[in-house]
């Protein structure tokens, strides 16, 4: 490769290369090519796989799934995956800080397994390519794929600490999802169980009686895909709850801070580009990745935000052998807790004390700092007797001012 030689050697001349035998399958590239080559190449390929390149994604998907469900549609299906990727680019400060790699990122179909991630890059079984091969399916529903790039990009160890393997890749995910389809956020709008019973967001509500109720550490915290935190190998969580707290900020600084002093769409973008400079050293523990997040954050929306953090339990005492796919221990003392506070303290609170009560259906109320609306005696069951639980949904609890509504469940 005359472009990469070895330091200390001169320029070797192009060297031309005959095939002697073989068919030619062909390459999409949508920097060139329309969609009447896309079907010409689908038509005539001799392979049962075919090259699809893109700016930034490169995809080689089974022949029979792409003329199945993307004939006539491989320049929106290459142009989408684009965007998945440029979201994900967008979230990692590459952006802004024009640090765009200029390799693509490869995904590739297989034929056993499910889906996966790994060195080569994000790998879809053949059986999946129905939803990921499939334009409107896939902006439906692009969680997988930006799931399994997720991987690819997540940033080790500085934003990949114990507990988080399956949680903070999914900071992509519930982004485009939301990108794509605001009016169905996953993590609102999902039907799962929580404490009291299949719920519509059951995740969200299983994350804050988990967080604000029982007060567990944030990544021991109970869930429909693990309620049995405490196990003989590990203490662990629900991925997915434990989502939750990434998934707020996303929403208070780059969704509901429109039109306000706080608005800041790179939020996650200045904090990732923080992780990917910041030295990596083997003395460093657990602990000290999921503090440096938490300064960050504040650092970046230049805002103390150690009240929300202590309301999610990330900035929580903990002492537990935690759950990942190695596992490691998790320890944070009052005395960490009390070192973050105080350097952040340097900064103003954030203009709602509520902030860890956001969820994709109260964006515009945080938007605009609406009052509590509503009509009082409606939106929840009033509980009586030995067991009564405190309420903790916060459609009802407080306004994004913090002003409280309480309920007398004495009688």
């Amino acid at each position: 490769n005359n472009k990469k030689k070895a330091k200390g050697q001169t320029a070797f001349a192009p060297v031309q290369v005959h095939i002697v035998g073989g068919r030619v399958n062909g390459v999409f590239n949508a920097a060139k090519d329309d969609n009447k080559r896309w079907n010409q190449l689908l038509d005539g390929a001799v392979s049962p796989v075919m090259d699809v390149v893109g700016q930034q994604t490169q995809l080689i998907y089974s022949v029979a799934s792409l003329k199945r469900e993307a004939y006539g549609k491989g320049v929106e299906l290459v142009a989408l995956y684009d965007s998945l990727i440029g979201q994900q680019h967008q979230i990692m400060g590459l952006k802004k800080y024009n640090r765009i790699p200029k390799n693509h990122m490869l995904g590739r179909v297989i034929w056993n397994g499910f889906m996966h991630a790994d060195g080569l890059g994000a790998a879809f079984h053949d059986n999946t390519m129905v939803d990921l091969a499939n334009v409107d399916k896939l902006r439906t529903n692009s969680w997988g794929v930006a799931h399994e790039f997720g991987h690819v990009n997540q940033v080790r160890p500085n934003m990949k600490w114990v507990g988080t393997t399956e949680v903070t890749n999914n900071i992509f995910s519930v982004w485009s999802q939301y990108y794509y389809n605001g009016h169905a956020p996953k993590l609102e709008r999902e039907v799962l169980r929580d404490y009291d019973g299949l719920k519509i967001g059951g995740r969200i509500t299983a994350y804050m009686e988990s967080a604000f109720v029982h007060e567990q550490p944030w990544l021991t915290q109970a869930g429909n895909d693990r309620w049995d935190r405490e196990r003989p190998r590990d203490w662990g969580g629900d991925h997915f709850v434990k989502l939750v707290p990434f998934w707020q900020l996303q929403l208070y600084f780059a969704v509901a801070g429109k039109g306000n002093q706080w608005h800041n769409p790179d939020f996650y973008g200045d904090i990732y580009i923080q992780a990917i400079d910041d030295t990596v050293t083997k003395d460093k523990e657990d602990n000290y990745y999921q503090l440096a997040f938490i300064k960050r954050a504040c650092d970046v929306a230049k805002l103390d935000l150690t009240d929300f953090f202590a309301q999610s339990r990330m900035l929580h005492p903990v002492d537990l052998w935690v759950d990942d796919y190695t596992c490691a221990q998790m320890t944070i003392t009052p005395a960490d807790i009390e070192a973050v506070k105080q350097y952040a303290s340097k900064y103003p609170k954030p203009t709602t004390p509520v902030l860890h009560y956001l969820t994709a259906n109260s964006v515009e109320q945080y938007r605009k700092q609406l009052p509590l609306s509503g009509e009082k005696g409606k939106g929840y069951t009033l509980c009586k007797g030995e067991g009564a639980k405190k309420v903790v949904d916060g459609n009802i609890n407080a306004t994004i001012k913090g002003d409280y509504l309480l309920v007398d469940n004495s009688a």
